[in-house]
Order: structure tokens, then C-alpha cells, then sequence
């Protein structure tokens, strides 16, 4: 039996790795930092390190060129874990000797990396049929490398995924895509969905805390500290969420920890409707610890909303960032062409500017709450008018939140998904 070690300090992504390479018949061993994973290739003598690329507290380039420095480790297959949100540094591990990388916030990535090592230790898919041979057409960033060949810096410019041989010959990794894919549809879930499910108390509490601790910070230094742990804690469950394969509660995870990054890049302007936003979402996630049998339901999410603003440079701009999101956008530059599109479709989202001619923001919500089809579609107003009376009118007209101009794409997408999602949780 192969041996794999994983190195990665989100234990819970872990758990996920180790599940599912056992699953695949390899034994699976786990070090939780660099340091403890450099003496464990020594200890275990691993046939394969899956290696995450982003240790803190650590350079996994110098720890990879550590590693590769000792003679009986230099054609030892690394695979590095890469989180493009974060990975700054491909260039630096190829260059000290990793042999793979594979997108870790990719759902397929665990399918990508069982593909590699089964092309790595099966005879067969390495040297060909008994009766010939094949070529696999690959390029340098879809193959794996081996450790004592050239590195091309270039590879980095396409995380991995594997070409399949184009042969007449079934080869093993399509059986195996295809045994999984058979499990997966007589269960409707991968094998990983229940490992998600069951921890997501113990994946939500940690991000909970931090926003408190955000919130309740005083000085600059307790601010930063609780931000940067806010990030992190999203940044893991988003990972984790993605791995799942749960797409759909991506889509609000990553502007969402984006948002977050934002605000930790100055503390001092995150205006109060901008931590509300964040706020809202922390606790629609809370929220689905009692509704988790829904949370698949949301990859097959196709929403769409109206963009109602009479200034083209606004209207375009919440057009590509709702678009960015992944929402199908009818966008009008008046009140009437607003009321016909509303008459006619139902929409899952209505943005509307305030200040516009004739029949302004307010009076044209009032309008939208009577019509039949859209007596509780979530409606949120977008404008540069931020005083305490024009917040108060948006709610009186029927509108439902509120988001100042110049618009923060992270916040316009948070804030969509936010509302998506709870207009759908069951009661």
C-alpha cells in the first residue's frame, strides 16, 4: 500500500484529504505544519507529500529546497496545494522542486490529484497497453514532472489538470472517474458532502468568534489581529465548502472573505453598513447549521435581478458586478421601463438607484411591492445619499437594504447571495 502525508494546517481540509485517499486504497499520514511535516518524511518515508503551498508562519519554497537538499529525497513526487486566492509564491516552489500543483478551491482537485498519483504508481498508465504503447498529450503545467527534470517557470501561468490519453484503450483513470461518478449519482452527493455537513458547527463557531472579536476590538492592534483571524477562519471554510463541492455557498463565501481583506486594509473607513453586510452573511451561514440537507440545493441556483439607475457609469457598474456574481442582469434607465420588465418576469433581485427623474427610488418600490409577483422579492436600494432619512425612507417604501455609492463589488456580491440564500432557507 502507497503511503501519502499530508501537510496542511486547515485540519478540517484534512480530514477531507485523508477520507478520500483511504478511500482510494493509500495510507494516509498528517502533519499539521512544516516543521512537524519536514521530520515526518523522515520518520513515515512517504511515497508522495501533498504539500500546501500557503504554511504560516513558514516558506514553503525554502522547506521544499530543504527537503530536496538531501539526496534520498530528490525524486520523492511533491505535490503542492495551492489556494489561488492567496498562492503568491508557484514560482518560487517549482523553482526548489515541487512536482505538481493542483487548485485546492477547485472541486475537482481531489479527483486531479487520485488521477496523478494513479499515473504515478500503475505501470500501465506510465508505459502503455501490452500490446503497444501511447502517448499522453500533455503540457508542462498538465503533467506530472518528475523531480530530477528541468523545471519551466511557465508551468505556474496553469495550476494542473490532468489531459487524458487519447487512445483507443480504456485507461484506468476514466474507470475510476467513472466508478466515482457512479457513487455519486446513486447517492445525489460525493463522498465528501457528509464530512462537510458533519463539522460545520465546528467550522462556523471559529468565524463567529473572530466577528465578535472584530466587533468588540478597541485598539488598532486588537482590530488587525481579529480581522486577520476573521480572514483566515473564512478563507478555510470557503476552502473546505469548495472542495465539497458545495459551488453554490462559494459564490458567497469568496467576495465574502474578499469583503473582509478589504476591511483589514483600512480598519478605519469600514463604514457601519459595510460590517452590517458582513455581518448579515456570518450569520445566514450560522443560520445553515440547522437547514444543511438545503445547502446542496444552491449549486443549481441560476438567479436573476433588475438593475433600475439612470446614470450609465452606475448602472454598468452594478451590471458586471452582479454579473461577476454569476447573476443573469436586465438592467433600465427609468422607472416606467423598470415597472414593465417587473410586470412581466420575476426576478430573484431588484437594485434600485434613488435619485432618478419623475418617478423616483421609493415611489417606484411601492410600485414593484404591489405587483403580485414581487410582494417579497428582495429589493435593495443603491445610492450616494446615505442620511438617516433616506435609509429610513427605503424601508418605509418596501425595500429591504440599503448600499452606499461608489459601490464595492465584494459588498454588491455579498450582499446578493446574502439575500439569495435566505429567501430560500425553508422555514
Amino acid at each position: 500500500m502507497k503511503k501519502i502525508l499530508v501537510i496542511e494546517d486547515d485540519a478540517e481540509l484534512a480530514k477531507v484529504y485523508r477520507s478520500r485517499l483511504q478511500a482510494q486504497n493509500f495510507e494516509v499520514e498528517y502533519a499539521p505544519d512544516g516543521q512537524s511535516g519536514y521530520y515526518a518524511i523522515y520518520d513515515s518515508k512517504p511515497d508522495v507529500v501533498l504539500i500546501d503551498l500557503t504554511l504560516p508562519q513558514m516558506d514553503t519554497a525554502s522547506l521544499i529546497g530543504k527537503i530536496r537538499a538531501q539526496k534520498k529525497f530528490q525524486k520523492l513526487p511533491m505535490f503542492g496545494l495551492a489556494d489561488l486566492a492567496a498562492c503568491t509564491n508557484a514560482d518560487d516552489v517549482l523553482a526548489a522542486g515541487i512536482t505538481n500543483i493542483f487548485n485546492k478551491t477547485d472541486p475537482n482537485a481531489l479527483n486531479e490529484i487520485v488521477a496523478a498519483l494513479n499515473q504515478l504508481f500503475n505501470p500501465f498508465l506510465k508505459n502503455g497497453t501490452p500490446g503497444g504503447s501511447f502517448t499522453t498529450p500533455t503540457t508542462r503545467a498538465q503533467s506530472p514532472v518528475s523531480a530530477d527534470e528541468p523545471l519551466d517557470a511557465s508551468a505556474t501561468t496553469s495550476l494542473v489538470s490532468p489531459v487524458r490519453p487519447n487512445t483507443e484503450y480504456p485507461s484506468l483513470v476514466e474507470h475510476i472517474a467513472t466508478l466515482d461518478k457512479q457513487g455519486e449519482d446513486a447517492k445525489n452527493y460525493c463522498p465528501l458532502h457528509s464530512t462537510f455537513i458533519e463539522e460545520y458547527g465546528s467550522l462556523i463557531h471559529p468565524i463567529r468568534k473572530a466577528f465578535l472579536a472584530l466587533s468588540t476590538a478597541r485598539t488598532d492592534e486588537e482590530k488587525t489581529t481579529a480581522a486577520e483571524d476573521l480572514s483566515k477562519r473564512l478563507g478555510q471554510f470557503r476552502i473546505s465548502a469548495l472542495q465539497c463541492e458545495f459551488e453554490g455557498l462559494g459564490m458567497l463565501c469568496t467576495p465574502l472573505e474578499a469583503l473582509v481583506k478589504h476591511i483589514l486594509g483600512d480598519l478605519e473607513r469600514a463604514t457601519p453598513g459595510t460590517r452590517q453586510t458582513v455581518a448579515n452573511a456570518i450569520d445566514l451561514l450560522a443560520a445553515f447549521h440547522n437547514h444543511t440537507s438545503e445547502i446542496h440545493e444552491f449549486n443549481t441556483l441560476r438567479p436573476t435581478a433588475l438593475v433600475v439607475d439612470d446614470e450609465t457609469v452606475s448602472r454598468k457598474a452594478l451590471t458586471l458586478g452582479l454579473q461577476k456574481g454569476r447573476i443573469q442582469v436586465t438592467a433600465v434607465d427609468t422607472a416606467e421601463a423598470a415597472l414593465r420588465e417587473a410586470e412581466e418576469k420575476m426576478f430573484d433581485l431588484i437594485f434600485l438607484d434613488v435619485e432618478m427623474p419623475g418617478m423616483n427610488g421609493f415611489a417606484l418600490c411601492a410600485r414593484i411591492r404591489m405587483l403580485p409577483n414581487h410582494k417579497k422579492t428582495s429589493i435593495i436600494f443603491v445610492s450616494a445619499l446615505g442620511d438617516l432619512k433616506t435609509r429610513a425612507s427605503s424601508k418605509v417604501s418596501g425595500g429591504n437594504h440599503f448600499i452606499n455609492k461608489p459601490v464595492n463589488a465584494h459588498e454588491l456580491s455579498v450582499t446578493a447571495w446574502t439575500y439569495l440564500f435566505r429567501n430560500r432557507l425553508k422555514p
